[in-house]
């Protein structure tokens, strides 16, 4: 049978201290990951009269980088018949 295992004071304090002590995790996506959760925005602009171009140039003066190519992606995916297929 195996023995419960006992944890020491001393090593209870330094487990508070490192958790207590951890930095904010950050949840950062890739451009790709970004481009896929703002689809249906990019749908919405593009409604609205803007293009890929237009919404990256948009969105780079606010620091976030997504190429105007991955935001064609999402127009030409989907329910975009306007766009030919080669």
């Amino acid at each position: 049978m195996a023995q419960n295992a006992t944890i020491r004071p001393q090593q209870i304090e330094r487990a508070r201290k490192l958790l207590q002590d951890l930095p904010e995790k950050e949840d950062r996506k890739t451009r790709l990951e970004a481009a896929e959760l703002l689809e249906r925005d990019f749908r919405k602009a593009k409604e609205k009269g803007y293009n890929p171009r237009e919404l990256s140039q948009m969105l780079k003066n606010e620091g976030i980088i997504i190429p105007a190519y991955l935001i064609k992606r999402f127009f030409a995916e989907n329910g975009s018949s306007s766009t030919p297929q080669k």
